[in-house]
């Protein structure tokens, strides 16, 4: 139990809206200790009414440290123990806090009666709810093509409000600084009504330091008003030094201070003087993610190309849903029946929106993967801005000119000749506790399974430069084989996704929570069946399905899509190398398949279910002779993965065994007449 937080009935006040798993609901908040200090605290709780950011709740509490591993990230946060909450009760929402809360409460009822895409966008962009971002893998769309920020509350929302709410002013006549006074109080208010997230608070402190400076006579200055912002914010929360949102939020506004006017202007020289508005909207996009880059390239490990395109279609749809979806709002509560049919508009609009934003989402190469790391990804940002200073202000139209045929051209010789340079090789991905391997050979690449740590995958697949796939097989329907799915929709653009046949017909949820990711990926057309002595051809490369017959464990572990891979280097029609892919099945269906004679002497073994116990036998390592073992396994897992009895069986038969948490990748480089294993560590 953490030191001064006793188990019994508290008051807690969140400080961000509740967010649904599957193991309930989860939220940040503070809470007073024994000794009557404020602490913050990770609360959970099993369903009950929705709560939102600044809501109180009174309920009784039992408190626990976090795990070792996740202790540092907590921390980081100011978090110091989680507290698990019985019966939360809701605090009778009062004052002007309360009724700003209620009024957003109604507003989320009113957008969620409606289902689909749409309203689940209007009611991030409109109110910051986030909860339904993931409906339809919209979330993951916007962050492929570079609009994550539009679902995220932000300044930019806030300066669209508040010029609309400032042209009402002064079209009423209102004074100026009776404007000044009531647009102060508007940014506090819009904060809280859309749950208090860092970019509104920036932007929302930034603004009134300017407009405070311009009624006291002095000069607007927008990087001293980001200064005092910075300032403010971390004086009145140190722990936002680590906050990701906070670096990504000031980064980003800084990249538009200082870079967006020289960008526009060289676009404009570079375009003759065309195209103002597109000028615009790519300076902003480019001068945004100039500062951020290290971040982005770190962090998310993805890099949208797209993004320029996709803010360029969202600038005049973003103004008018913001707008629009408050207009419509407003008229609910004014005349229900108008109000809600403005409402239905606004959300038809939306959908047609994200419509177009997944098309582009499946374009291929809309973003690229990225393993480079913080220390590399900063340098390169810190000498693109110097190097841009020191061409300041303005170079030849022909320069700018050149300089971007020079770019596009490198980038296209790095997507189009680069995948077909790899050679022919098997990969074994770290992706920790869970399993991702590359098959290629003559420019063709097939995934097999993608684990279920999104950021290590897209860094495993950028280090091989796999920017590109044909094909994902996915063994089985276990979150460990399948749950990276989502960052693969460009990279599976025109690709296929291949699972066990009879994942369609066997009624389960594991199964159907599969087939849903696999169709938001590449669409429910391109979700094809496997089944036993099915092949596909991957270069050199002759995948066949040897198991299974037929599900017997509703498509778990035993029901593993399992693959032998033979390699024909020679072309001469015979067998060079074969391997054999297992999934997570264990010694007993691996045993069936060298006992129907489908599986035999092997040369590279994907050993099964990560190395544990029930995968090998003496038995089966003597039948099957592998050469070289990889096991795809996470360091210090709680499953004790790969078991030291497999790993001794394995060595005995005369294997050399690789693993992902002590080797990294593992590559097998195949030719001809020799396979050659090269490791990352």
């Amino acid at each position: 139990m953490p030191e001064g937080l006793s188990p019994g009935e508290r008051t807690f006040t969140l400080e961000q809206d509740a967010k649904r798993t599957e193991f309930g609901w989860h939220a940040v908040a503070t809470v007073r200790d024994d000794a009557g200090k404020s602490r913050r605290v990770q609360v959970s709780f099993d369903d009950c009414e929705r709560l939102l950011a600044r809501d109180k709740v009174v309920s009784y509490a039992l408190f626990s440290e976090f795990e070792p591993d996740r202790e540092m990230r907590y921390l980081q946060q100011g978090v110091c123990a989680r507290a698990r909450l019985t019966r939360p009760d809701r605090c009778e929402r009062t004052g002007l806090t309360g009724t700003m809360l209620s009024v957003r409460a109604w507003c989320m009822d009113r957008i969620e009666a409606r289902d689909g895409k749409g309203s689940a966008l209007l009611a991030a962009v409109l109110l910051g709810d986030r909860l339904r971002l993931e409906e339809g893998g919209l979330y993951d769309d916007m962050k492929a093509v570079g609009m994550a920020h539009m679902v995220a509350v932000s300044g930019a929302h806030l300066s669209v409000v508040s010029a609309f709410v400032m042209m009402v002013l002064k079209r009423i006549g209102m004074p100026k600084r009776a404007v000044v006074c009531v647009i102060m109080g508007f940014f506090a208010a819009y904060a809280l009504f859309t749950g208090m997230s860092i970019p509104v608070l920036r932007a929302a402190l930034m603004s009134s330091v300017l407009i405070g400076a311009v009624w006291g006579g002095r000069r607007g200055s927008p990087l001293a008003a980001l200064s005092v912002c910075v300032c403010l914010l971390l004086a009145a929360n140190p722990y936002n030094a680590f906050s990701l949102s906070f670096l990504l939020s000031v980064g980003s506004t800084l990249g538009i201070i200082l870079f967006t006017g020289l960008f526009e202007t060289w676009l404009g020289k570079a375009l003759g003087g065309r195209f103002p508005t597109v000028c615009n909207t790519v300076a902003l996009t480019m001068a945004a993610n100039l500062v951020i880059f290290p971040v982005v390239a770190s962090v998310f490990a993805r890099l949208p190309l797209l993004s320029p395109v996709a803010n360029l279609i969202a600038a005049p749809v973003f103004s008018v849903l913001l707008i629009g979806g408050l207009a419509a709002l407003a008229l609910c509560a004014a005349a229900p029946p108008l109000g809600s049919l403005a409402l239905a508009v606004c959300a038809g609009a939306a959908d047609l929106f994200c419509s177009i934003m997944h098309a582009l989402a499946q374009v291929p190469y809309a973003s690229l993967f990225s393993s480079w790391s913080a220390g590399a990804s900063t340098a390169v940002s810190v000498a693109l801005m110097a190097l841009i200073w020191r061409v300041w202000p303005n170079p030849r139209a022909k320069t700018v000119r050149r300089a971007l045929c020079a770019a596009a051209a490198a980038l296209l010789v790095f997507l189009l000749v680069a995948p077909h340079m790899a050679g022919d090789e098997i990969v074994m991905l770290d992706v920790g506790q869970g399993d991702a391997f590359l098959i290629r050979s003559q420019g063709r690449t097939l995934l097999v399974d993608t684990g279920n740590q999104e950021t290590m995958l897209s860094q495993a697949l950028a280090r091989h430069g796999a920017n590109r796939l044909d094909a994902l097989l996915v063994s089985h329907h276990d979150d460990d084989h399948y749950g990276s799915l989502s960052v693969l929709k460009s990279a599976l653009a025109g690709g296929k996704v291949y699972v066990a046949r009879e994942t369609f017909t066997t009624e389960d949820r594991n199964n159907d929570l599969l087939l849903e990711a696999a169709e938001q990926t590449v669409g429910a057309d391109d979700v094809r069946g496997l089944s036993f002595g099915d092949v596909l051809q991957v270069g050199r490369f002759t995948c066949t399905v040897v198991w299974p017959h037929a599900f017997c464990d509703k498509g778990g572990n035993a029901d593993s899509l399992c693959l032998r891979v033979e390699y024909d280097g020679d072309g001469d029609g015979s067998c060079d190398f074969t391997a054999l892919f297992t999934g997570d099945a264990e010694a007993d269906q691996i045993s069936a398949m060298v006992e129907e004679g489908t599986v035999g002497d092997i040369d590279v073994l994907k050993e099964g279910h990560h190395g544990s116990r029930a995968g090998m036998t003496p038995e089966l390592a003597s039948a099957l002779q592998p050469e070289v073992v990889l096991i795809s396994v996470g360091a210090d897992n709680d499953y004790g993965h790969p078991a030291p009895e497999t790993v001794e069986t394995l060595e005995a038969a005369g294997a050399q065994v690789f693993r992902t948490d002590e080797n990294g990748d593992v590559s097998c480089r195949f030719r001809a007449n020799t396979l050659e294993v090269r490791a990352m560590r």
